[in-house]
């Protein structure tokens, strides 16, 4: 179903009887793989012709973006709750006056970082630091203040490359170095790709902002080759072999390695998981683990903003639909006169 409210009983936005609607559910026969794969194109099918929200925002006052609660003052960001006065950011929690953030929560005045957060003040071109206040270029670090391009510290104060500093000797140091990097005009943006011990093809990047191996080295990233996987002597079940039904699986699957139904790379099953998928009585999955993964970013839009229009008023909108997708798309006004 799509965009009821209130309501019990529906079947792809039918009102049925209690009977009626049990009746339907048993013949879906949601044991069986092939029959979910069906349903769930079907239900694309139909979502596709409903009106759908081209951005969600709410209890929120001068937004832009997609996904934005609680907040005011946001623009062009993705994911954003109980912030103000942010820009160009994305899953945020509880952030004020800040520029550029990814994966942060409980700070203010931050510019340039990724994973900064729990009361940082004052903080830029920095990543995955904690308790950090009035200082720039740090990774990994806790609970320090006045810190600059430092590695790993914790509970200091005053440290410029890991090396103490009295605080007066700090900011004379301090001047002078950014006044170098300035000259060169090296200070004021975010460590580059080649400081990144994470492969790019590897990260969240490649899921918002795909690029071919080429593109990749071109940026000076670290770009991560498929790893050859040795199934050795495990029996190897191609796609149309996987059971159809988790009633038709038994420990035996452990041992054997399923081959992806998209990408023909092999994966395996393991109990616990085995385990969820008969209590639940899901069948088994054809398709690798890290494509499902980047799969279901499809159905957040990959963290991306687009544009588009209102197909009843005509409105410039921001969406994290693809506008060539064939959507209904409404803004938020004509979504709440219609839906609501």
């Amino acid at each position: 179903c799509v965009n009821l409210r209130n309501k019990n009983y529906c079947f792809f936005n039918e009102q049925l009887s209690k009977e009626e609607y049990e009746k339907k559910i048993k013949l879906l026969n949601l044991f069986s793989r092939n029959s979910i794969n069906q349903i769930n194109i079907k239900f694309w099918e139909f979502v596709k012709s409903q009106p759908v929200r081209a951005s969600t925002h709410r209890k929120s006052e001068n937004v832009s973006g997609i996904n934005i609660e609680n907040s005011k003052n946001c623009h062009d960001s993705v994911y954003i709750v109980k912030s103000e006065h942010m820009s160009h950011c994305d899953q945020i929690i509880s952030g004020k006056d800040s520029m550029d953030i990814t994966a942060s929560s409980s700070f203010e005045k931050l510019y340039q970082v990724v994973g900064v957060e729990s009361q940082c003040s004052n903080v830029k071109f920095s990543f995955a630091s904690k308790f950090i206040t009035d200082s720039e270029f740090l990774i990994n670090c806790r609970n320090c203040s006045n810190c600059f391009a430092c590695i790993g510290l914790e509970n200091k104060n005053y440290y410029i490359f890991n090396t103490s500093y009295d605080p007066v000797e700090y900011f004379k140091e301090l001047d002078r170095i950014k006044s170098i990097l300035m000259e060169k005009g090296e200070y004021g943006e975010f460590f580059e790709f080649s400081f990144s011990t994470f492969a790019y093809n590897g990260s969240q990047a490649d899921i918002s902002f795909p690029l071919n191996k080429e593109e990749i080295i071109k940026l000076d990233a670290l770009w991560q080759p498929d790893l050859e996987i040795d199934t050795k002597d495990m029996e190897i079940l191609a796609t149309l072999e996987i059971p159809d039904n988790i009633d038709e699986t038994d420990s035996s699957i452990l041992t054997k390695a399923l081959i992806c139904e998209e990408t023909n790379r092999p994966f395996r099953i393991i109990n616990s998981e085995l385990e969820f998928y008969k209590n639940y009585k899901i069948p088994l999955p054809t398709v690798h683990p890290y494509k499902r993964m980047r799969n279901r970013f499809n159905f957040v839009g990959n963290f991306r903003i687009n544009n588009s229009k209102c197909d009843l008023c005509q409105k410039e909108i921001k969406t994290m639909y693809l506008p060539n997708n064939d959507w209904h798309l409404y803004c938020d006004e004509c979504y709440k006169k219609e839906i609501y």
